[in-house]
């Protein structure tokens, strides 16, 4: 590693810029952050810092996963405080939602996707006054959900709603949603958007 860093130091700002675009953001915060002060300045820069999604994905069997413990706990630890401010975009998958949220103070943060979550964790989330939703109510401009399949399929169409129709009445500020986009439910979605035309008047894409 020591070798490594010589070997960045004899490297212009702009080709490290170039070389650590080509990874994930959540892999060059973690690696890279506090290593030193040149290295500190530029993962800094926005360019890593406004866009995060911070799950594994597998295409294989079309499924998220939680980063490793030790990633998630320094991100929420040391990362994110350092840089939440930042932070305009955040991809999270169902079992670090509320740790990621709860690591610090998000002002900017306006694109949001919650993939499998379930449908419980959704309500606490976005209507629990007590809770995270004043981040939801004003702040979030785009936001993907997409549930968790593992519950009772048979009364899944009841909650779609419900949730879709509190998502609409109290994210304020909603200009796209992306509504479980791999369910069959579209249909729902489309009777609520018509019935509910005057509450929804800021959405400008609905998926």
């Amino acid at each position: 590693m020591k070798n490594l860093l010589v070997q960045f130091d004899d490297l212009p700002d702009e080709i490290l810029i170039y070389i650590f675009k080509k990874l994930y953001n959540d892999e060059v915060l973690y690696s890279l952050m506090d290593v030193n002060q040149r290295l500190n300045r530029i993962v800094h820069d926005t360019i890593f810092t406004r866009y995060l999604c911070l799950l594994e994905y597998w295409a294989d069997g079309d499924s998220t996963y939680p980063l490793p413990d030790p990633i998630l706990d320094r991100l929420c630890s040391k990362i994110l405080p350092a840089i939440g401010h930042q932070i305009e975009s955040l991809f999270l998958e169902r079992t670090s939602i509320e740790r990621v949220l709860c690591a610090t103070n998000y002002p900017n943060l306006i694109d949001l996707g919650l993939c499998d979550i379930q449908f419980e964790a959704a309500m606490v989330l976005f209507f629990d006054p007590n809770h995270l939703a004043h981040i939801f109510k004003n702040q979030i401009s785009s936001l993907f959900i997409n549930f968790y399949t593992g519950s009772n399929s048979l009364r899944m169409e009841s909650v779609y709603s419900i949730i879709f129709t509190l998502i609409l009445t109290n994210l304020t500020n909603l200009r796209c949603l992306k509504f479980n986009p791999s369910s069959s439910f579209g249909g729902i979605l489309l009777s609520h958007t018509t019935r509910g035309a005057a509450i929804y008047s800021t959405l400008l894409e609905l998926h």
